[in-house]
């Protein structure tokens, strides 16, 4: 195979069976076999791996805070799976950071942007429906994130629900 902008040809198990190759890259390692090594695919799979724990962190972090935003601004609609799928999270973030302590600068990190995206997953999936005691609560969320929100578009309570529309009353 022809080298490409300095990099070595590709292995041509690696790209057409990757558990085969990963297979062969674990016998060679426990055999000392450097030399038959395919270096430049296994460096990058190992740093994948890395990459892919970052992943789950921000994916549990997600679903964790809007479960939590759910679970607070709904609580007339607080059924045991989200308190379940709260303590699951919970849980899977502390094991992952008790299996590798190195990730929890990240957590603390990766929280502002995984709060903003959970907020706005929840609000979509609640149909803009949140709070009870709307300007207080609703300006205090909306002011942890520097964005203020105009009065037209705090919900009202309107046949026992609560409604988000924006500038728009029944």
């Amino acid at each position: 195979m022809t080298k490409i902008a300095g990099k070595p040809p590709a292995n041509p198990l690696y790209e057409k069976d990757f558990h085969d190759w990963a297979m062969e890259q674990a016998v060679l390692l426990r055999a000392k076999r450097w030399q038959d090594l395919d270096l430049e695919n296994l460096a990058e799979e190992v740093e994948d791996m890395a990459l892919s724990q970052k992943k789950e962190i921000r994916s549990r972090l997600e679903v964790l805070i809007m479960h939590l935003l759910k679970w607070k601004y709904q609580p007339g609609r607080r059924i045991p799976s989200c308190k379940n799928t709260v303590f699951n999270q919970r849980h899977g973030l502390d094991e992952l950071i008790e299996d590798m302590p190195s990730l929890r600068p990240y957590l603390r990190e990766t929280f502002p942007n995984r709060y903003n995206a959970a907020r706005l997953s929840a609000e979509a999936l609640l149909s803009f429906c949140f709070l009870t005691n709307a300007l207080s609560l609703w300006n205090r969320l909306w002011t942890l994130n520097s964005i203020q929100m105009s009065p037209a578009c705090i919900p009202r309570r309107t046949n026992s629900h609560e409604h988000y529309i924006a500038g728009h009353h029944p």
